[in-house]
């Protein structure tokens, strides 16, 4: 379940022990762990400790904030993440799926995540970071081309190094030196977005609301992300109830899924939790968009519990009664 290294080893930390404990209990069968990951280190594990020793501590705050986004964005953006987000920034899984309720920051964290590789180049890709993002509505598309906006204006070394930045006919920003990140639109034009980011390769892939797009969207999007040697993959979405593509990744043994509902939130008080309730206007609503459960599709005719209750293996013609 975890492999050894020179220096430490990267899976011995809390939050490695709970996604490897969380991965057994949901795969019990599961003769091996299949998510593909480095674990968690220090960033001293990555240098010859009597070589970072002669440098001076500006030098080796530098070389922590490749390794550590967390303490990048504290220092630089003056962003703190809640617990749950950094569990997020630290997880090292190349296929990551992020089943998140409403209003718990699965986008914020995603945007200071893509912006680190692009920023910092932390994996020195050449000739820079590609980060390829994208999302089934065109608002959430402005969205986070907004707020990558604001946190990078948040460093002036930073946006002193933008060399173009667009929003059409895609949104793309793009930083002397070490990355970009494009932002594209899939699911109501699938066909010309399809078109679109098949001439656009990355290194990073970054899909939001994972859950509304649709298995053309990821038809396109797949090949890239498996294109030897292969790219780290991370979707996030709040569920819609449908049993498509998003679905069979949370329950996709070589993706490390994390479930985090609207109490997870420890900076929210009850008054907060039940406007949520009273906002859903359905207990099912309640469900799908704040608890981020798999429930029924809105518009389905037939409950998934009966469905699931009625595929069963050992039913067949001869002992249906009649």
């Amino acid at each position: 379940m975890s492999k050894t290294v020179d220096v430490s080893n990267p899976y011995d930390n809390p939050v490695c022990k709970a996604c490897i404990s969380r991965y057994k209990e949901k795969f019990p069968n599961q003769s091996s762990f299949e998510i593909k990951c480095d674990g968690i280190r220090p960033y001293t594990d990555y240098y010859d400790l009597d070589w970072l020793n002669t440098l001076s501590d500006i030098d080796k705050n530098q070389l922590r904030h490749l390794h550590d986004p967390i303490a990048w964005a504290a220092d630089k953006l003056n962003w703190h993440p809640r617990h749950y987000q950094a569990d997020e920034l630290q997880c090292s899984a190349m296929r990551r799926v992020m089943r998140f309720g409403r209003r718990t920051g699965k986008t914020e964290v995603m945007c200071v995540d893509m912006l680190h590789k692009a920023a910092l180049n932390p994996e020195q890709k050449e000739p820079n970071a590609k980060v390829i993002v994208a999302t089934p509505h065109e608002s959430q598309q402005k969205l986070i081309y907004n707020r990558l906006l604001e946190l990078i204006h948040l460093d002036s070394t930073i946006s002193s190094r933008i060399i173009s930045q667009r929003q059409n006919p895609f949104c793309q920003i793009v930083l002397e030196g070490t990355g970009q990140i494009s932002i594209f639109v899939c699911g109501t034009n699938a066909g010309q977005a399809a078109k679109t980011i098949r001439g656009y390769g990355g290194n990073y892939f970054y899909l939001d609301e994972g859950d509304y797009m649709s298995p053309d969207d990821f038809g396109t999007i797949m090949p890239m992300v498996n294109e030897p040697p292969g790219h780290p993959l991370t979707v996030s979405s709040t569920p819609t109830g449908r049993r498509e593509r998003f679905y069979d990744m949370c329950h996709d043994p070589r993706y490390r899924e994390r479930h985090i509902t609207v109490y997870d939130r420890t900076d929210a008080d009850e008054a907060f939790f039940d406007d949520c309730k009273k906002d859903a206007g359905s207990d099912l609503n309640f469900k799908l968009e704040y608890l981020a459960e798999f429930g029924d599709a809105l518009t389905g005719v037939y409950k998934r519990e009966h469905i699931d209750a009625a595929l069963v293996d050992n039913i067949t013609l001869g002992n249906i009664p009649t």
